[in-house]
C-alpha cells in the first residue's frame, strides 16, 4: 500500500458539488481518504477565465498499479461528463483528477508521469498540499512540500474557501467546536445540497463521513426513462446498497473519529418506495424494509433541508447529470410530500427541518454557522421544526 496523492479541480457548473461528487466516487474505489485539504478557489493556469477553479488535494492508500489509478481516474472524469473538446491542454472542464504523487514511485509513459511535471511551479498545488502533508519530500526534487511552496514564484491567485473552526467560531458564543450528536443524517429531495452540507460538517468536525454511492446504480438512468418498468429493480438494489453501506461503515469503531455524518438514511428507502411502487409490490418491500431497519443504526437527529420545487429543479440543471434532466416538477413535489407524511409518523425521532431557500451554507459562513447553531441544540424526542428564510404559516 502506497500513499495515493491526487488534486481535484473544476470550473464548470456547481464546483463545490462537482468535487463532492469526485470525492465520493474515489472513495468507492480507495476507502476512506486518509487526508483532505481544505477547497481552494485559484485561478486558472495557464489560460484566462472568468470562472476560477475549484482545487482540493486527497490522500488515498492505494495497491492498484499506476496505470490501473490513472483508469480510475479518467473513468470519473467521464461518468461525470468530462469531455475534451481541443487538443488545448488548458481549458474549461467538470471535473480534473490528476495523480500527483504514488509513494515514492517514478513512473513515465505517453500517458501518465508520475510525480506530476510542475508540481513545483504551480501554487494551486502547492497550497492544499502544504495544508495536508507539508513535510512530504519530493521523490525527484528531495525538496519538502512546503519548502517548495515557501520557493514557488508562481503569483497566481489561491484562496482557501473554508475558514477553519477558530475562525468560524470566534465571537460566536453559542457555536460549539464539538458536535452533540454522534451519528447525524442529512436528508432532502433530489437536489437539496446534502452531500454539500454533510461534506462541509464532516470535514470541520473531522466526523466520519458517509457517502451514498447512488450514480453507480445501473437502474436509475432508466428509471428515470421509464419509471414504472424500473421501479423495483431500482428501489430492490438501492435498499440492498444503503443497508449494506450503513452496516459496514457504522458497526465498527472508528478510532479517528467520534462522530459520524451521512447524506442519508435507511428510511429514505422507504419514502422514495411509497411513491415509486404500486400497493401490491410496495407491500412486499415494506416487509423487507422492515426486517433491513430492525438491523441498522438509526441517526441521533436527522436533518431535512428544504427547498421550494422551482429551486430544487434550478439546482439539479446546475450539477448536469443528464439522466435526472427530465425529473418534472410534479415528481419532485410528490417526493418532498412523502418525506413529510413520514416524519409525521416518527414521533420518537429528532428531526430538524430547515427551510434553505433564501441561504447559501455552502458559500456564505453566517448562514452556515446558523445551521450549525440549531443542530447542535440538545432537543427532547419528536418533531421539532425551524424556519429559516421566507417560510409563512403557523
Amino acid at each position: 500500500m502506497r500513499d495515493l496523492v491526487l488534486i481535484l479541480g473544476t470550473n464548470i457548473g456547481d464546483r463545490q458539488e462537482n468535487l463532492n461528487v469526485a470525492l465520493t466516487k474515489l472513495i468507492a474505489y480507495f476507502g476512506k481518504a486518509k487526508a483532505t485539504s481544505s477547497v481552494y478557489e485559484t485561478e486558472p493556469w495557464g489560460y484566462k477565465d472568468e470562472q476560477y477553479y475549484f482545487n482540493q488535494a486527497v490522500v488515498f492508500s492505494s495497491d492498484f498499479s499506476p496505470t490501473g489509478v490513472l483508469h480510475i481516474c479518467k473513468s470519473i472524469e467521464i461518468q461525470m461528463g468530462r469531455v475534451k473538446k481541443t487538443d488545448n491542454l488548458y481549458e474549461n472542464r467538470i471535473i480534473d483528477i490528476d495523480i500527483l504523487f504514488y509513494g515514492e514511485i517514478e513512473f513515465s509513459n505517453d500517458l501518465l508521469k508520475i510525480p506530476h511535471k510542475d508540481v513545483e511551479n504551480r501554487r494551486f498545488v502547492l497550497e492544499p498540499l502544504d495544508e495536508i502533508i507539508p513535510n512530504f519530500i519530493h521523490p525527484v526534487i528531495k525538496k519538502t512540500i512546503h519548502q517548495l511552496f515557501i520557493e514557488s514564484s508562481d503569483k497566481l491567485s489561491v484562496n482557501k474557501m473554508q475558514s477553519s473552526l477558530d475562525t468560524l467560531f470566534s465571537g460566536k458564543p453559542n457555536l460549539s467546536k464539538q458536535l452533540n450528536y454522534n451519528y447525524i443524517a442529512i436528508e432532502g429531495c433530489i437536489g437539496a445540497g446534502k452531500t454539500s452540507l454533510a461534506t462541509k460538517i464532516a470535514n470541520d468536525f473531522n466526523a466520519k463521513l458517509v457517502l451514498e454511492q447512488f450514480e453507480d446504480n445501473p437502474f436509475l438512468p432508466k428509471f428515470y426513462e421509464d419509471m414504472a418498468k424500473y421501479a423495483f429493480p431500482l428501489e430492490l438494489s438501492f435498499i440492498a446498497a444503503r443497508y449494506k453501506q450503513l452496516n459496514d461503515q457504522l458497526m465498527g469503531i472508528d478510532l479517528f473519529h467520534s462522530n459520524v455524518v451521512a447524506d442519508y438514511f435507511l428510511s429514505k428507502s422507504f419514502i422514495f418506495a411509497g411513491k415509486n411502487l404500486p400497493d401490491d409490490l410496495f407491500s412486499l418491500y415494506a416487509t423487507m424494509y422492515n426486517i433491513m431497519k430492525a438491523k441498522t443504526p438509526e441517526p441521533d437527529l436527522l436533518v431535512y433541508l428544504y427547498l421550494d420545487v422551482d429551486n430544487l429543479l434550478s439546482n439539479i440543471k446546475k450539477r448536469g447529470r443528464e439522466y435526472e434532466q427530465n425529473i418534472d416538477s410534479d415528481y419532485l413535489s410528490n417526493i418532498q410530500k412523502a418525506y413529510f407524511e413520514f416524519f409525521k409518523q416518527e414521533q420518537n425521532k429528532r428531526i430538524l427541518i430547515i427551510d434553505t431557500n433564501d441561504i447559501d451554507f455552502v458559500n456564505d459562513e453566517e448562514s452556515y454557522a446558523k445551521i450549525l447553531s440549531e443542530i447542535n441544540k440538545v432537543r427532547p424526542e419528536g418533531l421539532h421544526e425551524v424556519r429559516m428564510g421566507n417560510i409563512c404559516g403557523g
